[in-house]
């Protein structure tokens, strides 16, 4: 009996199965986060969810429901200790810090579940009120489409669920399945809901029709049904005459009103004796407007009101725009003719924008001007009346996608529908979203407007040029020059390219960029542009606003004989912005004889002893060496290497205290790092999150 115990405490532990909950893999670690959704004491149920789902993908949610309360064979004691660590640091990676600072110190995963369900999963009456009372006002706006109206109905009715689960038998011996009944009534009532909030305007005929089906249709049959009416209606459309969004007018300045032109030629006021007004709307009977300004009255020399306005005066004259603008306006149903000879201008406008309008636009008495195609391509007006963006060239666009049609007036008193929208990019970075596109129109128009909303600039206008420039940063973003009265953007949009190309046919410039923009001497050493000459020394924009920094030290030629009998690292970090990998720091380590970089993303500066390790033994196992001397600065992250350094003999340099010049070696390389990544995304106009 005795023999058999010691042959069972000589035998290795039994391996635990890959498929077995208890197995930890390589790629399980304590700092993973195992979902993007952290818990800030408000959004307990989604932040759960989220968590028993990463759980039950990694078959670990066993442990935290209470299935599994105790090792069993083959799992050891030990095992038990590490498989709850590792579950514990998972849910505490994904809390934030704030209602981290409130719990104690866990062991068990099931504790720390249990705890954080106590403290955070309340239904109270409020919060249950809050959803029911958003669930009745729910509904779909008008240009919402069916997809974004079901998407909020969803959020809403998972919101409910999770307050107000679905009744069901918990006896065991129930035999009228009320869990199914009760099941039944709350998709009815979701369906319901859904027909409630849609669109009356649009889909009543629809809903009717869904509504004397016997028996209902489900909610996805009903769901089914309005996208198919919703894409019917977008395909005729196009016969219908919506509400005009954008228009561009023509009229001459005499148009009066919103409404057709009014003859008053052949009225005279039986007070004042002048023409042009009847006696009910004298101004001398019932008062000047403050409008009318200091403009000449009737009891001065001069002649009033009475034989004609004056030129250019008026507030119901209709102020012609060159551009396109939101409007509730009536087009004049007769425009009058105007040529490039009239010489009457609209109010607000000099004689020199009224020429350049007319220019710009064509004759108004033809309907084939240059909105029908015959103005450039590349000629686009800053406008500060537009609330669009316009574009009529379809090559000039990007990332282009369908709308909901909207309608767009033009100078002959025609409507066209916009039917797409995308962007244009410019090469100077200059990048506008949300342009519609109407083919009709060839004189491209930037909103202002919408230019300030999306980039937060401003706008500044002089009597020669037009500055747009960052609010914040003050980057020059680009510039418009006065030609014939209006604003013309000083660039050109880029064609749509599917490769990154260089904007100049200059091999220099193009592996210049692709590089991260190196110094000349580096693009020395390049075959293709080894040949090249004059353009080693040119100035470079990106360069500047890349590698900003201080004189550097002199060069220093010394170096070890031999690879790994020096290596410099460094640690960076951390930034504000995490990596796609949710990385906020990395270590840098380099060879002083041959230069060789290695980086490591971390996420947390504890992970460097085992990052160190790896290297270590990336070393001994590729290169067959051995690490003589490890230099760094004096960061507390290295002192959990010193014992380790000692054990094997490597000996640990640190810098003195406030000079990072001592370890150059690696500052350096930081420094070209973060150079290469700043120019590589300044060049692609990336923001810090993409």
């Amino acid at each position: 009996m005795a023999n058999d115990e010691d042959d069972a405490a000589g035998q290795p532990p039994a391996k635990i199965d890959h498929n077995s909950p208890y197995f930890l893999g390589p790629q399980d670690r304590p700092g993973d986060s195992i979902t993007p959704v952290r818990l800030n004491g408000d959004n307990y149920d989604n932040w759960a969810n989220a968590i028993r789902l990463a759980l039950r993908a990694r078959r670990k949610y066993v442990f935290v429901d209470g299935t599994i309360t105790k090792p069993k064979p083959p799992c050891t004691e030990d095992d038990w200790i590490t498989i709850h660590s590792m579950l514990v640091s998972w849910i505490l990676n994904t809390i934030s810090p704030d209602v981290k600072n409130t719990l104690s110190m866990y062991d068990n995963a099931q504790a720390l579940w249990d705890d954080l369900r106590e403290r955070f999963s309340v239904v109270d009456g409020p919060k249950l009120h809050q959803v029911k009372t958003d669930l009745a006002r729910c509904t779909q706006a008008k240009g919402m489409s069916i997809g974004m109206y079901y998407a909020k109905l969803k959020i809403l009715w998972d919101e409910l669920n999770n307050h107000e689960p679905i009744i069901e038998c918990q006896c065991g011996r129930c035999t009228c399945n009320v869990g199914k009944q009760h099941e039944k009534r709350r998709a009815d009532e979701r369906f319901h809901q859904f027909l409630m909030g849609l669109n009356a305007e649009s889909f009543g005929p629809i809903r009717s029709q869904l509504l004397t089906q016997v028996p209902l249709p489900t909610l996805n049959r009903a769901y089914q049904n309005t996208v198919q009416e919703e894409r019917v209606r977008g395909m005729t459309a196009g016969s219908e005459t919506p509400d005009i969004l954008g228009f561009a007018v023509k009229t001459d300045g005499r148009a009066y009103g919103r409404g057709t032109k009014i003859d008053k030629t052949g009225l005279v006021c039986s007070y004042c004796k002048y023409t042009g007004h009847d006696v009910n709307s004298c101004f001398e009977l019932k008062g000047y407007p403050d409008w009318w300004g200091d403009r000449p009255r009737a009891d001065t020399k001069t002649a009033g009101r009475g034989k004609g306005i004056p030129k250019g005066t008026g507030r119901d004259k209709s102020m012609a725009k060159a551009h396109a603008a939101v409007a509730d306006t009536i087009l004049p149903q007769e425009p009058a003719a105007c040529d490039k000879t009239a010489g009457t201008p609209l109010p607000g406008f000099s004689p020199e924008q009224w020429q350049a309008l007319i220019t710009a636009f064509g004759n108004p008495q033809s309907s084939s001007g240059r909105m029908a195609g015959n103005f450039s391509t590349g000629t686009w007006i800053i406008d500060t009346g537009a609330t669009n963006h316009i574009c009529g060239d379809l090559n000039l666009l990007f990332k282009t996608q369908n709308i909901t049609p909207c309608s767009v007036g033009l100078p002959d008193g025609k409507t066209v529908q916009a039917t797409k929208e995308g962007c244009v990019k410019f090469s100077n970075g200059l990048c506008l979203q949300h342009v519609l596109f109407v083919p009709q129109m060839k004189c491209h128009l930037i909103s202002v407007t919408q230019l300030n909303d999306a980039l937060n600039c401003f706008v500044q206008f002089s009597s020669d040029l037009c500055v747009i420039q960052d609010r914040v940063s003050r980057k020059l973003i680009g510039t418009g020059e006065r030609r014939n009265g209006l604003y013309y953007l000083q660039d050109s949009p880029t064609a749509r390219i599917l490769t990154v190309a260089s904007s100049e046919n200059s091999i220099f410039d193009l592996w210049h960029k692709r590089l991260g923009h190196p110094s000349g001497n580096v693009m020395r050493w390049l075959a293709p542009v080894s040949n090249l000459r004059g353009s080693f020394n040119s100035a470079c924009d990106i360069c500047f606003r890349a590698k900003q920094h201080r004189a550097s030290f002199p060069i220093s030629s010394n170096k070890t004989h031999d690879i790994f009998e020096l290596v410099h690292c460094d640690l960076w970090g951390p930034y504000h912005t995490p990596s796609s990998c949710g990385a906020k720091f990395f270590l840098t380590i380099v060879d002083d004889c041959s230069r060789a970089v290695w980086i490591y993303l971390l996420m947390d500066k504890t992970e460097v002893f085992k990052m160190f390790m790896i290297f270590l033994a990336m070393v001994e196992r590729q290169f067959s060496k051995q690490v003589r001397v490890v230099r760094s600065d004096n960061g507390t992250e290295f002192n959990c290497l010193k014992k380790k350094f000692h054990t094997s003999g490597i000996i640990f340099q640190t810098s003195c205290v406030g000079t990072p010049q001592q370890n150059g070696r690696v500052e350096r390389k930081h420094q070209h790092i973060l150079n290469v990544a700043r120019a590589l995304r300044f060049q692609a106009n990336l923001p810090i999150s993409f």
